[in-house]
């Protein structure tokens, strides 16, 4: 096998993750994909295998859905492709095809023993006994949409890329020489006395000259550039602008009412103060002296030798409430005390503090709220129907001044605006419907260009138009004056405040004593920090300073600027290197070594076998059709 694969590559050079390789049984259905190909919509090219559109989205979509489990249901494709999902969706599908190219040309195929043997270990396929279940199999297969034979091939292909895989990754055992070095490597240590300088210790800043403000202007262009400015025309329609046209009969409303009757009933409410002990006698000498001081902590506080504490409980229904302080509790007048009542928890005394009493909205109470309603929802009817009109008009060529008096669409022209919602000259900005949409969408277009039709997750439809882009520009200085006075004093404090630091560092280097260099300066307490490599316990320290005590010698200082505040300098005092590593701990380095460097050959492979074979992708194709929506 090893031999057959080495015949077919050349030299291996560049690393990609290893687990792009192999496609799980959590992605069935992957091989059928490859050859679904949407008409004319190809994304990418492998050797003689097309990945089309399709197969690319579907794939996409299983990971978008796979990654709303971990970010909740608003978890949609503009934010996973902002993240690069979808570049490594197509990344995974062309690894594949690589795969699936070397298995169809070097002839590999899986026996069938080896196929059942891979269905009897699917703990899916097995009954209560843990044992292969071939009703279960059938049903699961069933339930997914697949024949055996769909499914039996799907599985040989796998097995037969799990080969390749396996093949070259065989003998990644790092030697013991590796380990040892990857441990002195990842578990040195640096130790170092560091001495803060917070932009604080600079106690005055001058004023700047004419020419020094002038040099900063043109140093700094970026600081005082105007946003890029667009004029739009904004065209819009939402369900509530045609519920203002609907008209509900009262019959309607009546009835809906009446289909809605809980939506308008509120149940009674009622706080309590709780007390909560262990034994029944104490609940029960607890619930008497509250009855005879009138609330619970007064009961309490003529009682001697009981630690028991008062619990407000916030107003609730019966509902929520275990069923046996329910009962008890709302069979209490205001201001009653309980009985000791039992739960799970103990013996309760429950007082109570507050009733709201429980009541029916009336109808004429409600009426508007449910007519409104109906009118939405009758709006939101003739909405998904005008909508399809204005996209076949879209198509028909007509502009978004013609769809607009066509449709009856609200038309609003903006002043220039930036992707923020800020505008120019302090003008007027005119309400838009869904504004942060409209200007998402307006930003994505050429100057003339008009939007495809949108809809919004509040229901709102748009075109938007960009009429004029007013590209970004430096705004002239005596416009920018106060912001330029402002951004030269915050530069030239931490000027000040990194040359007092690189001082202290001199003065460090000298062997002056930090606590004494921190006092005559003013600065604060020096501290020391012990840190490894990787900058996982830096704490607030900057990982710059991390990388700077790394590559530094003993007794050499450095100094780096912290994140908001200033600069700090610092002293290496101390470099321990481990010299030996416990079994435990060499076993699970080993593992990780041979994880990277199976994860290493597997990457040189794939891009071995990508010039070999070839790979086009056509991104031109991904980018109109999720542009597109």
């Amino acid at each position: 096998m090893l031999q057959i694969i080495r015949s077919k590559v050349g030299s291996w050079v560049v690393k990609i993750l290893f687990a792009v390789l192999i496609v799980s049984f959590a992605v069935w259905g992957i091989g059928d994909l490859f050859r679904d190909r949407g008409p004319d919509q190809t994304v990418a090219e492998v050797g003689d295998i097309e990945i089309s559109l399709q197969a690319v989205n579907s794939a996409f979509q299983n990971d978008v859905n796979q990654m709303r489990q971990i970010f909740g249901p608003e978890f949609g494709a503009e934010q996973a492709i902002s993240m690069g999902m979808l570049d490594q969706t197509v990344e995974r599908l062309v690894n594949g095809a690589l795969l699936d190219n070397l298995i169809a040309e070097a002839g590999i195929a899986p026996s069938q023993e080896a196929v059942a043997q891979a269905i009897s270990r699917q703990p899916m396929f097995q009954g209560a006994t843990g044992s292969f279940d071939a009703a279960r199999f059938r049903q699961v297969l069933g339930a997914s949409g697949l024949t055996e034979g769909a499914y039996v091939a799907l599985l040989r292909n796998d097995l037969a890329r799990q080969q390749i895989v396996g093949a070259v990754s065989a003998g990644a055992e790092p030697p013991t020489v590796l380990v040892s070095a990857l441990h002195r490597y990842r578990d040195e240590t640096r130790t170092a006395t560091l001495v803060p300088v917070p932009l604080s210790a600079v106690e005055e800043v001058p004023e700047p000259s004419e020419e020094e403000l002038q040099s900063f202007y043109e140093a700094n262009p970026a600081l005082f550039e105007a946003p890029e400015y667009r004029v739009l025309t904004v065209a819009s329609l939402s369900a509530a602008d045609l519920a203002e046209g609907e008209s509900v009969g009262e019959d309607l409303v009546r009835a809906e009412y009446d289909a809605r009757i809980e939506e308008f009933e509120t149940p009674e409410m009622r706080a309590f103060d709780q007390v909560v002990v262990e034994d029944q006698e104490t609940a029960a000498r607890i619930a008497e002296a509250a009855r005879e001081a009138g609330s619970l902590q007064a009961g309490l506080e003529t009682l001697e030798n009981t630690e028991a504490s008062v619990i407000a409980l916030e107003s609730a229904p019966r509902e929520v409430m275990l069923p046996q302080l329910a009962e008890a509790g709302f069979a209490l007048e205001e201001s009653g005390v309980s009985e000791p009542v039992e739960s799970p928890f103990g013996w309760h005394v429950l007082a109570v503090t507050e009733i709201a009493s429980g009541g029916t909205v009336p109808f004429e109470e409600a009426r508007a709220e449910i007519e409104q309603d109906l009118k939405l929802e009758s709006a939101l009817d003739s909405l998904f129907e005008i909508a399809n009109q204005i996209e076949d008009g879209l198509a028909g060529g007509s502009g978004l001044d013609e769809i607009a008096t066509q449709f009856g669409l609200e038309t609003v022209t903006t002043p220039p605006v930036a992707r923020d919602g800020s505008v120019r000259d302090d003008a007027e900005m005119p309400d838009l419907q869904a504004q942060e949409d409209v200007l998402a969408e307006a930003f994505q277009l050429a100057e003339g260009e008009t939007s495809r039709l949108t809809d919004t997750a509040d229901g709102v439809y748009f075109l938007v138009r960009a009429d004029e882009i007013i590209e970004p520009q430096v705004r002239p200085i005596e416009e920018v004056r106060t912001e330029l006075l402002e951004a030269w004093r915050a530069a030239e404090r931490d000027r000040m405040a990194q040359e007092i630091a690189a001082d202290v560092a001199a003065r460090l280097t000298a062997g002056d004593d930090p606590a004494t260099i921190a006092a005559d300066l003013g600065l604060p307490e020096p501290a020391t920090a012990t840190f490894h490599r990787d900058g996982s316990d830096a704490g607030d320290w900057p990982t710059t300073l991390v990388d700077a005590l790394f590559a530094a010698e003993s007794g050499d200082t450095a100094t780096v600027p912290m994140p908001e505040d200033g600069h700090v300098a610092a002293l290496l005092t101390d470099i321990t290197v481990p010299e030996a590593t416990d079994d435990e701990a060499a076993e699970a380095l080993a593992a990780e070594a041979e994880t990277a460097i199976g994860n290493d050959l597997a990457a040189q492979f794939t891009e071995a076998l990508r010039r070999e074979v070839g790979v086009e992708i056509h991104r031109d194709t991904l980018e109109q059709y999720y542009r597109q929506g």
